[in-house]
């Protein structure tokens, strides 16, 4: 809804007039406001929210009192009594200073521009002399009746004044004799402050006398410290002089960089042993890597307690190698020129294990190969699992070391025929060793084979 207003502030004086008939009539604290409302080219007419806020400039800052109301608009026109529902602030307060700007607000719509409130409406304030209350003045009968009293009042004074002259000279020469005791009082509390003056003078003497005894004391051991710290000086430059500190300095003896709970780093120089982690310990050309590693005799160890003796190479947590054996895995352990490869891996005496619990033990070259492989037949190998050989086309053995022809392994079997090696244990050896032929029919097959042979030369 589009709207308009018009003030008419001349209602202001209808409402302030009867203030002037009676000076001592306190004046009513509202305005009279008045507006007309149009939408466009029509006039408005019904019960409306307006909305009153008087603000201290034209367009902007916060309102310093705002008023509600209900109102009955009847052609445009309307009336409202600005502070008879206030909501916030003072009216007569919001009219103290220098401008007063209106706002109109309309079922929630706000009008503008704002309009500024003219002299009229601060006659709210003419009850007042430069901001106090006209009840602060006092009236032409109070103050008839002041001037009264206070004639009164003068006529007393004189016989007043009288009396009180006589009382005080009584009082001054009484006060006069109080002055003389006090002046005596004054004299002999003089004199012992003098014997006080003088006492104190002679122990300040005796103080001074003991502060140059004092201050011959310290010079004396000032001079006992100057010398101990020369001294300390001159060791500690010994100790600048021979400390590593740049590139080309040399140093004797061992290096310890420690960590704190047994960790940090030691470099041995004499034995050339080196150590690194908590609790890491190496002994003659030993190196030792991890918490709590132990290297050796030239052992190398490296992994959380890894252990390495007499050239042995230990690499992983727990792991060991020894007498020239490699252990690498976490709780692997070679021995003997051994190699285990794997967690737990095991082999001792020249043999090689590769693979998880791989085992390679007693005798000497034996190869296991696969997870949980055991082999324990010498110059052998173990291997679990299907054996591929990618290109090859025969597998050649010879049963004398080193010496001897080699022999096909496959001759005479037909392309595809599998080759199998079974153990005594093996489930599929005891269901197929029918088809193979035994011991002793092997000897019989070779008696007659060499009869044969003999008979066709």
């Amino acid at each position: 809804m589009k709207t308009s207003r018009t003030f008419v502030l001349a209602v202001l004086f209808l409402v302030l007039g009867s203030w002037f008939l009676d000076a001592e009539a306190a004046p009513p604290q509202l305005i009279n406001y008045q507006g007309r409302l149009v939408d466009g080219t029509n006039l408005v007419s019904g019960q409306l929210s307006v909305v009153l806020r008087v603000y201290t400039n034209a367009t902007m800052g916060d309102y310093l009192f705002e008023d509600s109301n209900n109102v009955t608009v009847v052609d445009g026109l309307y009336s409202t009594p600005l502070g008879a529902h206030p909501l916030s602030g003072s009216l007569t307060g919001a009219l103290a200073g220098a401008e007063a700007w209106i706002e109109v607000e309309v079922n929630g719509t706000i009008l503008s521009p704002r309009e500024q409130i003219l002299s009229a409406a601060y006659a709210l304030n003419a009850d007042k002399l430069d901001g106090v209350d006209s009840s602060a003045f006092a009236t032409s009968a109070a103050l008839t009746s002041e001037q009264n009293a206070r004639v009164a009042a003068d006529g007393g004074l004189g016989s007043s004044l009288a009396s009180e002259t006589a009382a005080r000279i009584g009082a001054d020469s009484s006060l006069s004799g109080q002055v003389s005791v006090v002046s005596s009082q004054l004299s002999t509390e003089t004199n012992s402050r003098i014997g006080a003056d003088t006492a104190l003078s002679n122990t300040t003497t005796a103080l001074n006398n003991a502060l140059t005894g004092e201050s011959a004391a310290r010079i004396g051991a000032d001079a006992s410290l100057s010398n101990q710290l020369t001294t300390v000086n001159g060791q500690l430059t010994t100790l600048e002089t021979g400390k590593v500190s740049k590139t080309g300095d040399t140093m004797t003896g061992a290096l310890t960089i420690e960590a704190g709970l047994g960790g940090g780093i030691r470099i041995d120089g004499l034995s050339s042993n080196t150590a690194v982690g908590a609790n890491a310990t190496a002994l003659f050309d030993g190196t030792a890597v991890g918490g709590g590693a132990n290297a050796d005799m030239s052992g190398v160890a490296v992994g959380g307690n890894a252990s390495a003796l007499f050239s042995g190479v230990a690499v992983g947590v727990n792991a060991a190698g020894s007498s020239e054996g490699v252990g690498i895995g976490a709780g692997a352990d070679g021995s003997g020129g051994s190699v285990a490869v794997g967690m737990s891996a095991v082999a001792f005496s020249t043999n090689i294990a590769i693979g998880y619990q791989a085992n390679a033990l007693n005798g000497g070259e034996h190869i296991a190969i696969g997870h949980g492989v055991t082999n324990e037949i010498d110059n052998s190998a173990a291997i679990r699992g299907t054996l591929y050989l990618d290109g090859g086309t025969a597998v050649y053995y010879r049963t004398t070391f080193g010496d001897g022809v080699w022999t096909d392994l496959l001759a005479g079997l037909a392309t595809g025929t599998p080759l199998y090696a079974y153990t005594e244990s093996d489930p599929a050896w005891n269901a197929d060793k029918a088809n193979y032929a035994t011991t002793a029919a092997l000897g019989t097959e070779t008696a007659d084979r060499i009869g044969a042979d003999t008979s066709l030369s």
